[in-house]
């Protein structure tokens, strides 16, 4: 009896056919199996970028803006 090992995440949605060939003449009593798999690409998960939020609240507090501005004179 001939085995192909493949692990159960590819097992049904990829093997379309196996045969087995007698041809081989290796002096074993094993056969030459085939099997034609086809392999989807694994879809890629794209890391989403946050957007850096600015608290325009800040703005329209007076002391807050005339102290950064202060700084900048000196």
């Amino acid at each position: 009896i001939n085995h192909i090992v493949i692990g159960s995440r590819y097992r049904t949605p990829c093997i379309h056919g196996v045969r087995v060939y007698c041809l081989a003449d290796v002096c074993t009593d094993h056969h030459m199996s085939i099997a034609k798999i086809k392999i989807k690409p694994k879809k890629q998960n794209k890391k989403l970028s946050m957007t850096k939020r600015f608290d325009s609240s800040r703005l329209k507090d007076p002391t807050a803006t005339q102290s950064k501005f202060e700084t900048f004179q000196s």
